[in-house]
């Protein structure tokens, strides 16, 4: 696996682009399931289902119902999506599955996505199952609601619990505030719904703002629309005055529009060659040269002001943000230090960053056996994480996907890209001893920043870390927008489309 030096600089160079890949789908996840929830209950384009009524205000189902997408990007057809509700006794059990085709970094690939819910009669969440597969990885996890918190199992991994703080929904419940009374222009909903891809529990408004006549394939359809903000991102929906949803549209260009079976899986082009990361990247105003050499960084972030994201995490030991301007300083490591708890921090300070978590499996034995070997007898921590981090460089093959990271699975399948490498490096820090968090931000490459994934380990104070280019500390053009898991990276979505960059300065060693 060590390959040639050329070799290896051809790794580095394909993989910059990744590390809100899969939030950016959890995001469009999200949006699929509101887009089921609002016309699951009717049949194909044309021909509503009679089999769904009202009783009071309670939506009552005689039989199974089904449903078909189409999903286009930029007017590009990349995928379907089929859903199916069938009446229990207790409530209702709905089905989604989801078919998508990207190109990653010059390569085709396909992503899918399978969720099962349990409801009861009034919609509201009481068990789900979810899956996601990409290339070579895949994901799966279950969980549960009761009193009042969500319950989250993945093997291997300890549980994880989610306060509810009210009815939850999953993306295909929704339909029942939709149903239960009619639109008018000025009516809202508010509504909690949880994400199984990203583990996000969102509240969100929506709002009738108008009403208009769209065309789907040639036919005209008088509607009303919605809108509203979906983690910072703006959504909108059209939909009939029987509560069918024609058409959504939402983040990087993404659309909806209802189907059948025959014409959403027909003529599924893909990107058709525009790479899913380049749209997604923040164009820079000037080239950097010799970015990785790059020991300091002065930049202007325009388009955050107005967007739900906080700028708190923009300051901390290596980034400085005042007024739209962020300077950037690559970290000097500590000399030699035999505990990672020196400096007046006490292990109980930094025992949130030693836990396993469901996708940092620490306990795992074979992670555990992997980190002891690695480390061998050493003490030193920052000699012991640069030995973790040439290993995980070396033997996780660079490899483009779109699916959640698991360190147990990284360890296993040793492929994926900058999450999945970062997922397996934290794992591997914790299981040393070593006090390590993810880190979601931009990192500059050919022109543009791109999204990116790395790590931050304890050493006496918090040093950065990136596995996909074998840097510790990583370079300035490293800008940090996010910390903790795929829940904590939702906040990037707010910034992706309005975030400009400006380079104001920069020095190298």
């Amino acid at each position: 696996m060590k390959g040639s030096p050329d070799q290896n600089l051809k790794k580095k160079k394909m993989f910059l682009a990744r590390g809100a890949g899969i939030v950016i789908v959890g995001f469009w996840l999200v949006m699929m399931g509101l887009l089921i929830a609002k016309h699951a209950f009717k049949g194909g384009l044309q021909q509503p289902a009679k089999t769904a009524r009202k009783a009071g205000k309670t939506l009552v189902l005689e039989g199974p119902e089904h449903e078909w997408m189409e999903i286009f990007l930029h007017d590009r057809k990349i995928g379907y999506s089929r859903s199916t509700i069938q009446p229990l006794e207790e409530g209702y059990v709905i089905q989604e599955a989801l078919f998508l085709r990207l190109n990653l970094l010059g390569r085709p690939s396909l992503i899918r996505s399978e969720t099962r819910a349990l409801v009861d009669h009034e919609f509201r969440l009481r068990h789900f199952n979810f899956s996601l597969q990409s290339g070579v990885t895949s994901f799966s996890l279950r969980g549960d609601v009761r009193d009042h918190w969500m319950i989250i199992k993945r093997r291997g991994s300890p549980e994880k619990k989610i306060r509810t703080e009210g009815p939850l929904y999953i993306g295909a419940s929704l339909s029942y505030f939709f149903k239960k009374e009619p639109f008018a222009v000025g009516k809202s909903f508010s509504i909690q719904f949880f994400d199984p891809s990203t583990l996000a529990r969102k509240q969100m408004v929506i709002r009738v703002v108008g009403q208009e006549t769209i065309r789907i394939h040639r036919i005209a359809y008088k509607t009303y629309r919605l809108e509203t903000r979906l983690m910072g991102q703006p959504l909108s929906f059209w939909v009939d005055e029987n509560g069918n949803l024609l058409k959504e549209s939402g983040l990087l260009g993404m659309t909806l529009v209802r189907s059948n079976p025959t014409q959403a899986q027909k003529d599924i082009s893909g990107t058709g060659g525009e790479d899913f990361y380049e749209l997604a990247s923040v164009h820079a105003d000037r080239r950097l040269p010799r970015p990785r050499e790059m020991r300091w960084l002065k930049v202007k972030l325009d388009g955050i002001d107005g967007t739900s994201f906080s700028t708190s995490v923009l300051n901390d030991q290596r980034q400085d943000y005042e007024k739209t301007v962020l300077t950037v300083t690559r970290e000097t490591i500590p000399s030699r230090n035999s505990s990672p708890f020196s400096n007046g921090n006490r292990a109980a300070d930094m025992g949130s960053y030693l836990k396993p978590e469901i996708n940092i499996e620490v306990d795992d034995p074979e992670i555990k056996r992997i980190a002891q070997k690695i480390a061998g007898r050493d003490q030193d921590p920052a000699r012991v994480a640069r030995r973790l981090l040439a290993w995980v460089y070396v033997k996780v093959d660079k490899r483009p996907v779109m699916s959640v990271p698991s360190a147990r699975e990284v360890l296993k399948t040793r492929a994926g890209d900058c999450n999945e490498h970062a997922v397996l490096l934290t794992a591997l820090l914790r299981a040393s001893g070593i006090p390590a968090r993810l880190c979601a931000g931009l990192v500059y490459a050919k022109g543009k920043f791109y999204y990116h994934a790395w790590t931050e380990c304890w050493v006496g104070k918090w040093i950065s870390m990136d596995a996909t280019l074998n840097q510790m500390p990583v370079d300035a053009t490293h800008i940090t927008l996010a910390r903790g898991g795929l829940e904590n990276q939702t906040a990037i979505i707010a910034l992706m489309g309005n975030l400009n960059v400006k380079v104001l300065d920069y020095s190298y060693d």
